[in-house]
């Protein structure tokens, strides 16, 4: 049976500072000693990630529906699909992973870390989700979950670690 990894959805309105709040944390929740995978959610249709000109690219150009390269160390494999896939499909290729950082999925069962900056909104957009675990933010917040800011950032991922993994 494959192992499934805690995944936490990092929500937040445009430019809230989700993926910030993303590259701050990894370092820190590796350090201690978790394996950390991400996925991010867009809504952009047709992004790439391929390099024109470069020899996947080309070979995608040239019609093949799915195409890896490959080396000692690393792997990107990139495939069409007809329909997204889901949030539990994606997170089956992450067995290996202690923990997932997802961000987007605001609709999802997982529980959430919302990144809030009052100048881009008066609420919180997972306010009434009973999965809102906690908020990062500056800001004054007024819910009944834990409030972490930019300098309690080791705090949030000792809550994580807590809440998920039972150490501490």
């Amino acid at each position: 049976m494959k192992r499934k990894p805690v995944a936490i959805s990092v929500v937040g309105v445009h430019n809230s500072g989700k993926t910030t709040l993303i590259e701050k944390l990894i370092p820190i929740l590796k350090a201690r000693g978790l394996r950390v995978g991400t996925i991010k959610h867009t809504c952009h249709e047709g992004f790439e990630i391929d390099v024109a000109g470069k020899d996947t690219s080309r070979h995608r150009s040239a019609g093949s529906e799915a195409v890896a390269i490959s080396s000692r160390t690393k792997t990107v494999f990139v495939r069409e699909f007809k329909s997204e896939l889901t949030l539990v499909k994606l997170l089956e290729l992450y067995e290996s992973q202690d923990l997932v950082l997802v961000e987007g999925f605001k609709k999802s069962s997982l529980p959430k870390v919302e990144v809030f900056r009052k100048e881009l909104g008066k609420n919180l957009v997972a306010a009434e989700d009973p999965d809102l675990l906690a908020v990062y933010s500056e800001d004054a917040v007024k819910t009944s979950v834990p409030v972490f800011s930019s300098a309690r950032i080791d705090e949030l991922a000792e809550f994580i670690e807590r809440e998920f993994f039972g150490t501490k």
